[in-house]
């Protein structure tokens, strides 16, 4: 799986830092999105809509992902899977935002497998 991550600068709408205001914009972003495929790690729809409400991240592949992972849920009454594991990495455009009128976009890839 892989998406288009985080959308930063004016031109894309997205501004917000989350709490990284002391950091470099590009590191803020950067924690910003690892935060983001953590969750993802998780394989809960739920845990990723809480931190897409929590940080309005303009992750394209939203939804396709989390209609992906529909399949692993337990359902009600089971037990959770532990025969798969999900590994992640991102990518920060080539020129990484370090002022305020810069843009950036992330790019994200993660693979699960299965045991």
């Amino acid at each position: 799986v892989s998406s288009d991550f985080c959308h930063w600068g004016s031109r894309f709408g997205y501004c917000n830092l989350n709490g990284g205001e002391s950091l470099p914009i590009w590191e803020a972003i950067t924690k910003l999105d690892r935060e983001g495929m953590d969750t993802i790690e998780t394989l809960s729809p739920d845990r990723f809509q809480s931190y897409l409400s929590k940080t309005q991240n303009t992750i394209c592949g939203r939804r396709p992902s989390c209609c992906s992972w529909q399949p692993l849920r337990p359902t009600p009454g089971s037990p959770p899977s532990s025969n798969h594991d999900f590994s992640s990495s991102i990518t920060l455009s080539p020129v990484s935002a370090t002022r305020k009128n810069d843009s950036s976009v992330s790019y994200a890839s993660g693979a699960l497998s299965f045991s």
